[in-house]
């Protein structure tokens, strides 16, 4: 009787298949001996004897010719040593076309007692011990990175909950296959003889890997441990197999709740780490109860809808196991490190945990604003559930934070991006450029967006913030060296220095110094030509609602904009200033009131000091102001389009092409929302207007710095031609809609919609009033278009459009039907 033999007994099973066997006739005989044959070939695998033949890694040749020398001596004095777990199960599985090269040799010793194994092992190499009760020898030599687990098989004794609960001790004459019994699935249940190749299945494992399942080996031992139920789901995701219904259900029946984070993290970091597709595995964890008692933040992304437009895939949980799998690709592709690809995977499993709570659907419209931040506190839980380093966590949340960055910065200037490197830190750009074109990819989008992410990297690149965030060119202690005193000042000295290296306004140490000088004459109180200088410059804005005055009227240290004023005017001498496009210009040569202040602040205007006056809100009110507080960002190629992109539409409106669309459309209907959602649902004139323009100001310092989020909007606007005149329309809509008429071709027209009130409001423009060819002048002499219109003259230098409600003569609103209003513009025209 051979060694193996003696530990694998006959059973009463093995002798009917005998019997079975020896009654067939010859020639049936020799076809089953065959067939039998055929399918060892097949099922069994190389010895290690072969194995070492093959291998040219001297490392990998010395710890296999370790095992062989186990092996042998093992064998020599009786016993069988036996290899099993993940190398036996990986020498199957690939015998089937999985692609895996076996390591991690474990070796199960039978026949021999503990302490004459460990007086083997002595003589083979280095030895140490592992455990107390049951003892794991690891050994290797001096050649050798890694070590051989040996030991002899174990017996379980349930003893109380948890993995812990147990009696373990070891038992050197268990059979091999009640061995096998408590191993979790069937195809980790294999054990292999090194010496011959032959692969020992006693539960039917060589089957599922055939058919691609996974099978509990036994269902007693398997609930004993609930954490292999995370092992069914991360084998599942590996190998691609399916669980069979009968352990899917086994595993419903256990409760996870009792794991420790540490257990569940080393199953989650195989499924990410190991998998070709996790999304395989993240389906199962919730087929079979995972989320729903461990992971209800994964759970809640089911079902949260997202638009359409940019999301074609479907719900974010669809949209979720889609990056996670893009993810693992990338890694791939860039050949990433371990930590690398672990930070990577995890932010791709929690990048849009904030969708559920954020996610909103207002007029046919899908929105999930502010996302990014109220993801922060789930995937903090989720992480820590994970047993993840504190370390790690930090930079995967840095990378959640600013996921959006890329995807809503159309052109972020050399300042964005130094900013971003500093935000995203202790992540990356580069961490984040893989994490954003994952997510363009996992939305089912085509390549054409991916272009994103790599110019943004490109451009860190440049700047060298790729993998870092910029290093400070001044210490506090240069500071002091200087003659400033510990204390506040320090701190916000060398803040003011960074915020300018982020700026590009400070490059080298040397100009950092020279600034940190200046700052201490100015704190020494030797000069400020007797203006205080404040935090920030143009800090106080004083907002009188509709209120207009003479420019002799402005208080010194002051500046007037957008019509507080009427005209553009200066008094250096007294510190006053307006900046207007309203009066006093001409149409062909003014420029909207924010081109104004980047042209005064390019030229050298100082706006510290200043108390600065409006009497309205609206985007070009807003980003002067904004302009005048951040004097140090004008140079920004971002700034100069927006300006001069918003500042054309204002001063020209619909007849002026804006230079970059996308950035109007942007600012005007996303930055500036608060105002025109309070204009279109008729609240504006009941808003503080200190809180509106403090909501657009934010929203303006988000979008400069790459924060802001706004997803595109289909256009609903329309309209209704109701009469035609000479070379000229009237429309009926109910929004400002004068773009869509000049592309329809109607260059002069008259809106109007009906008021709440049963009046009407009307609009009158054309594509350009250059020439005085359509009556934007004239009718305004009618003194029925706008109670105010009396004022304006055809040289004027505000948009080419009017509008207003007609008024009477005591201001009330008059109830002047569209009819009449086209037969006065029809009677001028055809004058």
């Amino acid at each position: 009787m051979g060694n193996l033999d003696k530990f694998n007994p006959t059973t009463p099973e093995d002798l009917r298949e005998r019997e079975k066997f020896e009654a067939l006739s010859d020639e049936a005989g020799k076809e089953e001996r065959n067939r039998l044959h055929e399918q060892a070939l097949i099922e069994n695998t190389d010895s290690f004897y072969a194995i070492r033949e093959r291998i040219e890694d001297p490392l990998e040749k010395e710890e296999i010719e370790l095992a062989i020398k186990v092996c042998e001596a093992v064998k020599e004095r009786g016993g069988l040593a036996l290899v099993v777990g993940g190398f036996a199960r990986d020498a199957a599985l690939s015998k089937f076309g999985h692609n895996l090269k076996p390591k991690d040799i474990d070796i199960e010793v039978y026949g021999i007692d503990q302490d004459i194994l460990k007086n083997i092992l002595d003589k083979l190499g280095k030895l140490e011990i592992a455990g107390e009760a049951f003892k794991v020898f690891k050994l290797n030599t001096a050649k050798m990175s890694t070590m051989l687990d040996i030991s002899i098989p174990r017996r379980d004794s349930k003893t109380g909950k948890g993995h812990k609960g147990f009696d373990v001790t070891g038992d050197p004459y268990m059979s091999v296959k009640e061995a096998a019994r408590r191993r979790d699935l069937t195809i980790n249940a294999l054990a292999l003889d090194p010496l011959t190749g032959e692969i020992l299945d006693f539960y039917g494992g060589i089957e599922d890997i055939k058919r691609k399942t996974l099978r509990a080996t036994d269902k007693e031992t398997f609930a004993e441990d609930s954490l292999r139920v995370l092992r069914a789901v991360q084998f599942a995701a590996r190998f691609g197999f399916s669980i069979d219904e009968d352990t899917k259900e086994l595993c419903r029946t256990l409760d996870l709740r009792e794991l420790s984070p540490e257990r569940i993290g080393g199953e989650w970091l195989k499924l990410l780490m190991k998998a070709p597709k996790p999304s395989i595995g993240l389906e199962l964890a919730l087929e079979v109860g995972v989320l729903d008692q461990l992971h209800p933040e994964l759970k809640a992304l089911i079902g949260v809808p997202q638009n359409p437009k940019y999301h074609p895939e479907g719900d974010v949980w669809t949209h979720t196991k889609m990056v996670i799998d893009s993810a693992v690709d990338i890694a791939g592709e860039q050949k990433l490190s371990d930590e690398e690809k672990k930070i990577l995977l995890l932010a791709a499993v929690c990048h849009d945990l904030g969708k559920p709570a954020t996610t909103k659907e207002e007029d046919g419209k899908i929105t999930s604003y502010g996302h990014e931040d109220a993801g922060l506190e789930p995937s903090q839980k989720f992480l820590e559930m994970l047993f993840i380093k504190k370390e790690l966590i930090e930079r995967v949340l840095r990378l959640v934070e600013c996921h959006m960055f890329i995807h809503n910065a159309p052109d972020p200037s050399d300042s964005a991006i130094r900013r971003l490197a500093k935000r995203v830190y202790p992540g990356t750009i580069k961490e984040l450029a893989n994490l954003a074109t994952a997510d363009i990819r996992g939305s089912g989008r085509g390549i054409m967006d991916y272009d994103k992410a790599e110019d943004v990297l490109r451009r860190a690149e440049e700047l060298s913030v790729e993998k870092s965030k910029p290093q400070p060119l001044i210490m506090g202690r240069d500071l002091l060296e200087i003659g400033f005193k510990p204390g506040t000042m320090v701190g916000q000295t060398l803040k003011e220095i960074l915020e300018l290296q982020l700026d590009g306004e400070i490059t080298s140490t040397d100009q950092a110094k020279e600034y940190a000088r200046k700052k201490f004459v100015e704190i020494s109180g030797n000069s400020t030509n007797g203006v205080e200088v404040k935090e920030r410059p143009a800090d106080n804005v004083i907002i009188e609602r509709g209120k207009a005055v003479n420019f002799d009227e402005l208080p010194n240290n002051s500046i007037a904009l957008d019509g507080y004023v009427q005209g553009p005017d200066s008094d250096s001498e007294r510190r006053r200033y307006s900046f207007d496009h309203h009066d006093r210009v001409s149409r062909q040569i003014t420029r909207a009131t924010c081109q104004q202040i980047l042209d005064a602040l390019l030229l050298g205007f100082d706006p510290s000091g200043f108390d600065v006056y409006i009497n309205d809100i609206d985007g070009d009110t807003v980003l002067s102001i904004w302009l005048l507080q951040h004097p140090n960002k004008i140079k920004d190629s971002l700034i100069r389009m927006l300006v001069e992109s918003i500042g054309g539409i204002d001063a020209h409106g619909p007849a002026y092409t804006a230079l970059d669309p996308r950035l109007a459309e942007i600012f005007f209907k996303g930055v500036m929302q608060p105002e025109g959602y309070s204009r279109k649902n008729k609240e504006y004139a009941k808003l503080d207007l200190k809180e509106l323009l403090k909501k657009c100001l934010k929203n303006l310092d988000d979008f400069v710095s790459g924060q802001f989020q706004y997803e595109s909007e289909e256009d609903k606007r329309s309209f209704k031609i109701v009469r035609e005149g000479t070379g000229w329309v009237m429309a009926e809509s109910d929004d400002f809609v004068f773009d869509l008429l000049y592309k329809a071709s109607h260059t002069r027209a008259v809106a109007f919609q009906q008021q709440l009130d049963g009046s009407y409001a009307y609009t009158i423009a054309k594509k350009s009033d250059m020439v005085s060819d359509f009556p934007v002048g004239p009718v305004s002499k009618e003194g029925t278009i706008l109670y105010e219109l009396n004022k304006i003259e055809p040289g004027w230098g505000g948009g080419s459009s009017i509008g207003g409600a007609p008024r009477n003569s005591d201001g009330s609103r008059s109830q002047l039907a569209p009819e009449k209003v086209f037969d006065i513009i029809e009677s001028i025209v055809k004058k």
